[in-house]
């Protein structure tokens, strides 16, 4: 199961990872206001006309976030890098459709390029293709593998209102994130960061993106209720990165696995819709409670192994012997 699904659905993994989480009263927001209060102010009000929308618009968002972050630090993305690209491939797969990547994957990528290697600003051109992402990373997370054609994906409905939720999304990501500098010229930049062995233990967590000391999940909501199953993802993936850590540095294994070596405490919600940045320090926290969460993991996985996860590293990676990973786990949930 993901992370999500851990934390949903098996209450000891969630029980674990709500030792440290952080409670409303514990954050902070970058612009005084009380967190998560009727204080924030609506800049981009919500006009969907469906509710499918939200989630479209959401993904979409975080496309063009990420788009305008390149554009600041001059890195160059490739479509085939994307989750979207997946569903490229998935759609083309179960369509028949061999052409499907040859149609689309240069115009898409032209787009992509125009927008993050030069100072292009935001266009409708530019909206319309995170839309088309959008829809092929949904189509690529979904379970489902037919009944899906290239229409549905690329022809884009309702089109007027989604760009002009994207331009204004976009416009107070401007004002309020990337002007109060955030996000610098040097800034280290991480998209989708994953944690390693630890990811492969929840089959996959990746979280929104890192920037400098901080993970950001960014939030398309309409309201600003401080909603728990956000702050125990954030939560997860600080833990996670913390056994990451313990295992990769501690216990030298398999040093060689491509895993994102990042480091950071603080976690971030960015809420689009008002411009606002509640963020936590974990550092705040009894470094004995971050250790005592982190043995009770160990100890969770090692009475919970995921023999779908271990089939699936052990194919993927067959130079390397999951026991040196069961070790080390047991070293840390003998660590107390």
């Amino acid at each position: 199961m993901s992370l999500t699904s851990n934390l949903s659905k098996v209450p000891q993994f969630k029980e674990i990872v709500s030792t440290i989480a952080p409670k409303k009263k514990n954050f902070k927001t970058a612009t005084g206001k009380n967190p998560f209060s009727k204080e924030y102010e609506t800049l981009v009000p919500y006009t969907l006309e469906k509710p499918s929308d939200a989630s479209l618009i959401g993904t979409a968002f975080d496309y063009l976030a990420r788009f305008r972050i390149a554009q600041i630090i001059n890195l160059g993305i490739s479509f085939k890098e994307l989750v979207a690209y997946n569903g490229l491939k998935k759609l083309q797969k179960f369509t028949g459709d061999n052409s499907l990547e040859e149609k689309y994957y240069s115009t898409i990528q032209k787009d992509i390029d125009i927008f993050t290697k030069g100072e292009q600003s935001l266009n409708n051109e530019v909206c319309v293709t995170a839309l088309k992402l959008a829809n092929l990373e949904r189509y690529s997370r979904a379970n489902i593998v037919s009944g899906v054609s290239e229409t549905d994906i690329f022809n884009i409905q309702r089109t007027d209102t989604l760009i002009n939720e994207l331009t204004g999304l976009m416009k107070t990501f401007e004002d309020k994130f990337i002007s109060s500098g955030f996000v610098k010229t040097d800034s280290k930049v991480v998209f989708n960061p994953h944690f390693g062995i630890a990811s492969l233990l929840v089959d996959g967590a990746d979280a929104d993106i890192l920037i400098d000391d901080v993970l950001y999940d960014f939030k398309v909501v309409k309201d600003v209720g401080y909603k728990s199953a956000d702050v125990l993802q954030l939560t997860g993936y600080f833990l996670l990165n913390q056994l990451l850590k313990e295992i990769e540095h501690n216990y030298s294994v398999s040093e060689s696995l491509p895993f994102d070596d990042i480091e950071f405490n603080k976690i971030c919600l960015y809420k689009a819709r008002f411009g606002e940045c509640e963020y936590f320090d974990f550092n705040d926290i009894d470094e004995q409670d971050i250790r005592a969460a982190l043995i009770r993991l160990a100890e969770y996985f090692l009475d919970n192994p995921d023999k779908t996860v271990k089939y699936t590293f052990l194919k993927a990676h067959p130079d390397y012997d999951l026991a040196d990973y069961d070790d080390a786990l047991r070293s840390i949930a003998n660590s107390n």
